[in-house]
């Protein structure tokens, strides 16, 4: 019999986060089906594999993230699939909760709600109308995280199109969007089904030239999406998606390095004008020193950032790699900011503003969802 769900785990080096993992997934009496992923391990995370009843894959040498899940995919035999990380959990009902909404609503995508270490997280889940949805219908799911393991999603789209995860890191980027631009019936959980744990030596947690690699993501959303032939009301709102998280991830205190700091803003600027909509949601105003391509005016504004929050709050806000300041999303999930922000600046500035100048993707063609023409554009 085939099985509603397939569940797969990718798994490098997690000997103490596995186990509560793989419990939260096979005590519940569902007929789910788990495939973990061992990615050369190099402590004993197999030798915590072998004891549950889970099919389990040994890797001889480390592929990474992204190959990792491409490989539990290829060997899944469920209706749906989701990908859920060796490091975190899941909640005791979650998975009778996914499985109830997979039956009832029969989507191409189902969004679930998480909860962070430090609390919960206030874009955990969209607004949406009751019932399944899609981008065409509910743009403000496109402002949902970033995440493999916040959305499950049939198997079949995925095969269908040709969708994968690809090398490097911010691997999530092309895969969150592209099965949300494919899918015609989208529901949401609003429910926490997702426990993720913030993990110290992660990848996206390091100071490290590797953060560059979400260019290359963006590069590759992009491609695929013109392959697709997908709505310019699309591509617009995911522009400002991709200045947003680009903002993020400079604003964020381990992650760039500070002598690339301003190499990493050049390239922001130079995909803000490769992918720049004739007409679109407004920037946020943390995205307006992009537009006018200066760095020194991303500082400036950065700084006034911190001291008016300082003013704000009566908190010393320096930017540390232990305790980043609360107005800067430093999510290695996503890195979507939440809301956009409202500046104030002098006239003199507002009339400076004025005067600027406002891999091989698969050729599956697909029904992108589009607004009418005669609708006014979803603001962001």
């Amino acid at each position: 019999m085939t099985p509603l769900l397939s569940v797969v785990v990718p798994v490098h080096s997690i000997e103490s986060y596995v186990e509560p993992c793989l419990r939260s997934l096979l005590y519940n009496g569902l007929p789910v089906e788990v495939i973990a992923i061992d990615d050369a391990s190099t402590d004993s995370s197999l030798s915590v594999l072998s004891r549950y009843p889970v099919r389990t894959v040994s890797l001889p040498s480390r592929v990474g993230l992204g190959a990792a899940r491409n490989l539990g995919l290829s060997l899944c035999s469920g209706t749906y699939v989701w990908f859920v990380d060796g490091d975190d959990l899941l909640p005791r009902s979650a998975l009778s909760s996914v499985v109830r909404c997979l039956s009832l609503d029969d989507p191409d995508v189902l969004l679930v709600g998480h909860a962070l270490t430090s609390g919960p997280d206030p874009s955990s889940a969209p607004s949406v109308p009751y019932g399944p949805s899609s981008v065409r219908s509910c743009p403000s799911l496109l402002r949902v995280r970033q995440a493999a393991w916040n959305r499950i999603v049939r198997v079949d789209l995925l095969r269908r199109t040709g969708v994968l995860f690809p090398d490097g890191l911010y691997e999530d980027v092309p895969y969150s969007h592209l099965v949300l631009a494919a899918a015609s019936r989208v529901a949401v959980l609003p429910s926490v089904c997702y426990l993720y744990r913030s993990r110290v030596g992660s990848l996206t947690h390091s100071v490290s030239p590797g953060h560059f690699d979400v260019f290359t993501q963006y590069e590759r959303l992009f491609a695929t999406l013109s392959t697709w032939r997908a709505s310019p009301r699309l591509l617009a709102r995911l522009h400002a998606v991709m200045l947003r998280h680009y903002v993020a991830i400079l604003g964020a205190p381990a992650r760039v390095p500070p002598s690339l700091r301003r190499a990493f803003f050049d390239r922001m600027v130079l995909h803000d004008r490769a992918y720049r909509p004739s007409e679109g949601p407004p920037l946020p105003a943390s995205a307006l020193a992009v537009r006018l391509g200066s760095y020194d005016a991303y500082r400036v504004g950065h700084l006034a950032k911190r001291v008016w929050s300082w003013a704000r709050d009566g908190k010393d806000l320096r930017m540390t790699a232990t305790e980043p300041p609360p107005d800067v999303v430093d999510d290695e999930v996503t890195d979507v900011l939440t809301g956009d922000e409202v500046v104030h600046v002098s006239p003199a500035a507002a009339e400076l503003a004025e005067t600027l100048e406002h891999e091989h993707a698969p050729t599956f063609l697909a029904d992108v969802p589009d607004w009418d023409a005669e609708d006014p554009l979803p603001s962001a």
